[in-house]
């Protein structure tokens, strides 16, 4: 039996109707995907603008506003950058750092997001004479879960450096420069210039931003007479002394421990003691940080008692940057 007209007609009604219905549902998916992307891009602008803001109380608080850096910075960007060797990043002082009276560090730092967390680690690498023969050494600094960013690892690199330096200055007095490089030309301009918004990671323990100490220990090395370069290399190219740093810097991120169990929306009440101690942006800025990709979908804090200053929260693995 053929279908009737009517029948026809009916059939050809409801696909329609099914299809008008299915384009107004695919138009409306569409608006609310738009309006999502929108809300989102406000609040990542409102959220990273406020972050900007508080970084820059931290670092007029706790450095200063018009303070100078105590040390040379060179960041020659060009072809001819990624031919130099270690050999040709030393020979103006050549002489001086066989004989013990110039020190040179190789610093770089390193991000990677595995289970849904950031995990950030730095590394110095130098050479030191043992027995009369030059041999690599190399200093491991794990930086926590979700503490920063790529910029704060190579920071905490370039103060990782510093600090062996300041020690090896104390012990000899013959050490009158400090040659420390980096591939970081971020950090590096940002020093020269003035314009570093960068703290370094937000990792519980004694001691403040690597920012702070940087500045810190340049002024102590000025005060001994001792010449400080930071100096720009290209990274992955022929310097052994880079390709090292960059092996110390992965080590350490790799010794982070990760959380047990699910990533979870972290509470103020879960900052660690010693990051309340150094101010209210300092809270903030913490919780910014192990809470950001949640703060960006609009998640928010529900029944916070803000009870600041719990020393539970393993989030950022442990105290103090080990270090090998």
């Amino acid at each position: 039996m053929f279908p009737t007209t009517t029948t026809t007609i009916a059939a050809a009604t409801a696909a329609e109707a099914t299809r008008v219905q299915r384009d107004a549902a695919k138009a409306a998916q569409v608006q609310r995907d738009r309006e999502a992307i929108e809300a989102y891009n406000q609040r990542k602008q409102v959220l990273e603008h406020a972050a900007r803001e508080r970084k820059l109380r931290i670092i007029w608080d706790h450095v200063g506003t018009w303070r100078e850096f105590r040390g040379a910075v060179s960041v020659a960007l060009g072809p001819e950058a990624g031919t130099k060797t270690d050999t040709d990043h030393l020979a103006d002082i050549r002489s001086r750092y066989e004989e013990g009276r110039a020190l040179a560090y190789w610093s770089d730092g390193s991000m990677r997001k595995e289970d849904k967390y950031d995990l950030l680690g730095a590394g110095v690498a130098w050479e030191q004479s043992v027995c009369g023969r030059w041999r690599w050494m190399s200093e491991r600094y794990p930086l926590g879960v979700n503490s920063g960013g790529v910029t704060d690892t190579e920071l905490s690199g370039i103060l990782g450096a510093l600090r062996l330096a300041v020690m090896r200055v104390q012990q000899d007095a013959r050490i009158k420069l400090v040659r420390i490089f980096s591939d970081s030309a971020t950090v590096l301009r940002g020093l020269r210039d003035g314009t570093l918004f960068d703290l370094g990671p937000a990792i519980p323990g004694p001691g403040g931003w690597a920012i702070q100490d940087v500045y810190q220990i340049a002024d102590e090395l000025a005060a001994k007479h001792v010449a400080l370069e930071l100096v720009w290399v290209k990274g992955h190219a022929l310097s052994e002394g880079n390709q090292r740093a960059d092996a110390a810097a992965a080590e350490a991120r790799r010794m982070v421990r990760l959380p047990a169990g699910q990533p979870r929306f972290v509470k103020k009440a879960e900052v660690p003691m010693s990051i309340t101690l150094r101010g209210s942006d300092a809270v903030e800025e913490w919780f910014w940080r192990v809470n950001k990709d949640r703060l960006l979908r609009g998640e928010e804090e529900i029944d916070d008692d803000s009870d600041f200053g719990s020393d539970d929260m393993d989030i950022s693995d442990g105290d103090e940057p080990d270090t090998e």
